[in-house]
């Protein structure tokens, strides 16, 4: 098993699986639930999307680069009525 995400947010980890998922990269998650186990943030319980084949690692990589790419909303100047 090869890991190619981990982030403290479940929301991230389970719309970024989905994502993979459609494309066509079988993954595996670990750890869902390890972040909920204490308060104190431990990156090594984090959930984490691993894929089982090393060559399916490069285009998961891929999707998930361009996920962040263009997950960041620009909403522009914003001025209080």
């Amino acid at each position: 098993m090869h890991e190619v995400f981990r982030h403290w947010d479940t929301a991230t980890v389970g719309l970024l699986n989905n994502l993979l998922q459609d494309a066509g990269v079988p993954t595996i998650l670990q750890n869902w639930d390890g972040c909920n186990i204490t308060e104190i943030p431990i990156p090594a319980i984090y959930p984490t999307i691993c894929v089982a084949k090393e060559e399916d690692c490069k285009r998961a990589k891929e999707i998930i680069t361009a996920f962040q790419k263009h997950s960041t909303p620009s909403a522009g100047e914003w001025t209080c009525p």
